[in-house]
């Protein structure tokens, strides 16, 4: 078992020890929103793009290539 001495430094997680040296309870205190969430917009509206650009190229093999099998577009369909 790990000793406390030995943890990383993390400065969002506190360890509260008890009185028995075998017993440890985790008290986890979430990191603050106001730096992550320009980044969570960030990465939402770029996958919103991303996916975009594969609905697109989808409906352009759909219009193009009609003569393909039944069992090729179906797996494009299940790809998108």
């Amino acid at each position: 078992m790990m000793h406390l001495q030995k943890l990383p430094h993390l400065p969002w997680l506190k360890l509260e020890t008890s009185a028995e040296p075998n017993t440890a309870t985790s008290q986890v205190e979430p990191p603050s929103l106001g730096s992550t969430i320009g980044a969570l917009l960030i990465a939402t509206f770029l996958g919103l793009i991303l996916l975009g650009v594969i609905l697109h190229q989808a409906y352009r093999y759909a219009r193009n290539f009609r003569n393909d099998p039944s069992w090729l577009k179906g797996l494009v369909a299940l790809t998108v």
